[in-house]
């Protein structure tokens, strides 16, 4: 009797159901934001919730975050009474997006779905303070020295917990709601390119964002930061066409499959880290050409680690966006297996350290998930290939191995190891020549 239930009510709804295939594809095109699954968070949950503000509906109401809503209040009042327009004027136009807002969002709780006026109240107060803590930190505001948010000073207490809090894919707002609060706010002379490159991007990138920048239209905060670090110059020059990359070509020997060795037997093996000083420093501009690494400059800081784990978790969760960041992210893993491994990043400015120690550095690289790899279309899959054909030619192998043994690091033994090294080719000529001479006696 039950399978005959189930069989009625599984035919019932494939009977009523309304969705084709354009109805289903529109709804995953307007996802942009969700919650992290068990499987990718790992042990990690701190890295992706919230410790201090809740943003959108996902941990709106849980205990811990309740204290920061007194200052959104705050940031609300404040807002208004400084744009000198009344509170309609900004609800109205959000309202008339709602539907697409709401569809940002996977897995919407019911409660948030039947009560479309709580979460457009949601959405405006949640927008506003998140619009008044980057305004304040990049311009200030008419706050107080001694605001605990909205200083300008940018010593708040606060500031730095807030701004991870903000990185985080279960807290993003749609950005569609800041650009719509601004649009009100400056009477329609701001839209998005403000918000991105006057707001955002100087909030979270310490380097002054270059104003010919298009990084087009952005999902929310962490799609901004994304973008930002994924962006890559047009393949152009303005005085002629770029030079060509020259590269070793090394024979390949599809038999022999070894891991790809880590910074300090890379340092062994005689090859140089500098830093990319392309235009763009994406984090796609890493190169390996003759005997050295280019890799992009990145600034690690206290939030750095929020960030990463959330972009890698949006590239893995939001198929639109790509898998420039994971794949980056892959590759570092890869050379970065131990503390020693750091130095050889940090020495030539490929890595600076924000008020962060080398070990809080490769905790960074250790947090990510371990099931993370590059992606093979991706150039770094080329870059790891032409490395792996490097070491493993003969000479440069032992030439490593030789390196890194103890024994090469005591000076009398690592003397003796040169002049072993160096003794056995001139053995060696030295029987050729008599051979040769012997020969030519013999005649």
């Amino acid at each position: 009797m039950e399978m005959q239930n189930w069989f009625a009510e599984v035919n019932q709804r494939v009977e009523y159901m309304t969705e084709d295939a354009s109805t289903e594809a529109e709804k995953w095109r307007k996802l942009s934001i969700y919650k992290v699954p068990t499987g990718i968070r790992g042990g990690n949950a701190k890295g992706y919730k919230p410790q201090i503000v809740s943003l959108g509906p996902y941990h709106h109401g849980e205990a811990h975050l309740i204290p920061m809503e007194t200052h959104k209040q705050r940031a609300l009042l404040h807002f208004l009474k400084r744009s000198n327009t009344p509170f309609e004027a900004f609800v109205f136009p959000v309202a008339q997006v709602l539907e697409d807002i709401m569809d940002s969002y996977y897995e919407l709780d019911a409660s948030w779905q039947n009560d479309r006026d709580r979460f457009l109240r949601l959405m405006i107060v949640d927008g506003i303070f998140m619009l008044e803590v980057l305004a304040s930190a990049v311009h200030g505001l008419n706050y107080t020295n001694n605001d605990p948010i909205f200083s300008w000073q940018r010593k708040q207490p606060f500031l730095s917990l807030i701004k991870r809090d903000m990185l985080m894919l279960e807290n993003q707002l749609p950005l569609l709601v800041l650009v719509k609060l601004v649009m009100v706010e400056s009477n329609n002379t701001r839209r998005e390119e403000f918000v991105i490159k006057s707001l955002i991007s100087p909030f979270f990138f310490p380097s002054p964002i270059r104003s010919d920048l298009n990084i087009g239209t952005c999902l929310h905060i962490l799609d901004v930061c994304r973008k930002i670090l994924v962006f890559e110059e047009p393949l152009q020059n303005m005085n002629g066409p770029v030079a060509p990359s020259y590269s070793i070509v090394l024979y390949e020997d599809h038999n022999v499959e070894i891991p790809t060795p880590h910074a300090t037997m890379l340092n062994a093996a005689g090859i140089r880290f500098e830093e990319n000083k392309t235009r763009s420093r994406s984090l796609k501009d890493v190169s390996f050409n003759f005997n050295i690494l280019r890799l992009p400059r990145i600034v690690v800081d206290h939030a750095t680690e929020t960030l990463f784990l959330n972009l890698v978790a949006f590239e893995r969760l939001d198929i639109k966006a790509g898998s420039e960041v994971t794949s980056f992210m892959a590759f570092m893993n890869i050379i970065i297996k131990d503390e020693n491994d750091i130095r050889f990043l940090t020495s030539p400015g490929i890595i600076t350290k924000a008020n962060v120690s080398d070990h809080t550095l490769f905790e960074l690289f250790r947090s990510l998930p371990k099931d993370i790899t590059i992606d093979p279309e991706s150039s770094l899959t080329m870059v790891r290939k032409r490395i792996n054909l490097y070491y493993k030619r003969p000479w440069i192998f032992q030439l490593a191995t030789m390196r890194l043994s103890p024994e090469f690091k005591d000076p009398v033994k690592a003397m003796s190891i040169v002049i072993a090294y160096a003794v056995l080719p001139l053995t060696l000529l030295q029987t050729v020549y008599a051979v040769l001479g012997y020969s030519s006696q013999a005649e």
